[in-house]
């Protein structure tokens, strides 16, 4: 007799623990709490803060480099703002599909991670 076995699929999602931009200010240095593999596809996902009335937010969605190559810290990823209005911007970071989550405050607004470009 066969035994039937169900499949569940997981999905970890990383998390955006804390990030910094390179010394000129070109380069988003996110670091995560789980390690990524040196092939994975890795997009960084930006939302402003505080856009001015009449104007409706920026958004970006930046790719890393894809293979992203040896690492000193395989957590880390590093992704490109040149081109990046700045600005305060609610961040994500997508690794192979799985978005990291926003936090939210207690009347239901999103209230980070946040960078500053």
């Amino acid at each position: 007799m066969l035994s039937l076995r169900h499949a569940v699929a997981y999905v970890r999602q990383p998390r955006l623990a804390s990030s910094e931009l390179d010394a000129l200010g070109h380069v988003l240095v996110a670091h995560l709490d789980v390690p990524v593999r040196d092939e994975a596809r890795v997009r960084l996902l930006l939302d402003e803060l505080g856009a001015p009335a009449g104007r409706p937010p920026r958004g970006y969605v930046l790719d890393a480099p894809f293979p992203l190559g040896p690492r000193p810290d395989p957590n880390s990823v590093r992704v490109g703002v040149a081109k990046v209005t700045p600005g305060r911007y609610l961040a994500r970071v997508e690794v192979d599909g799985a978005q990291s989550p926003l936090d939210q405050g207690p009347e239901g607004t999103f209230t980070g991670p946040v960078v500053t470009l």
